[in-house]
């Protein structure tokens, strides 16, 4: 079912009618520890990949990237010597994010970013802060998630830009726990400047 709703969002993404769209493509990765209602303590990871849409607001440097993903998580039970034991919880989840990143060093500008042609100042033009509220659907009760952290976008010419983020994690569930969770997170978005002008220069 989750590999169905990614499909039909991607088809609605390329069909979209905005002759500057902006898409991305994001791989994400996390590591955290927590207890459950046992108070046993699991420690795992998780990887997850994402569709994302662009917009900003006029002359300020605040962009949306509103993103449906895909992640899969891996536990294992933690024991007092830093090991694990035998036996894990993995699952893949289907979630929803609006990450939104404000340029502060680069505020008033008009740059249409962030594909474009970084000259100069790439630095100033390029960092930025970021947080995301979102929502994960585990199985019987949805994790809402909050995330912030700091990004540097790295265009690659007039069509593609990378842009790693690092940052912090505050999930009310998370997968193999019952309890809330936080922990430390990284995050790459490839993005596609998708119009005719740019895209065939």
């Amino acid at each position: 079912m989750y590999y169905r709703i990614l499909f039909v969002c991607t088809l609605l993404l390329f069909f979209l009618p905005d002759g500057n769209a902006q898409l991305g493509m994001n791989l994400h990765g996390s590591w955290w520890s927590g207890k459950n209602q046992e108070q046993l303590r699991w420690q795992g990871n998780e990887q997850a990949v994402g569709l994302s849409w662009w917009f900003r607001l006029q002359k300020r440097r605040l962009e949306f990237h509103p993103e449906m993903f895909l992640s899969q998580s891996h536990a294992v039970r933690a024991t007092e010597l830093g090991g694990s034991t035998p036996g894990d919880k993995s699952g893949i989840q289907l979630g929803l994010r609006i990450p939104a990143q404000a340029y502060f060093m680069d505020w008033d500008s008009d740059c249409m970013c962030p594909t474009f042609s970084k000259q100069g100042l790439w630095l100033k033009k390029g960092i930025f802060g970021w947080a995301a509220p979102g929502m994960v659907f585990i199985p019987h009760l949805p994790s809402l998630t909050l995330e912030g952290g700091l990004g540097l976008d790295i265009g690659v010419g007039n069509i593609f830009t990378l842009v790693p983020m690092i940052g912090y994690r505050y999930a009310t569930r998370q997968a193999g726990l019952d309890n809330p969770a936080s922990h430390f997170i990284t995050q790459l978005r490839i993005f596609v400047r998708w119009d005719k002008e740019n895209f065939f220069r």
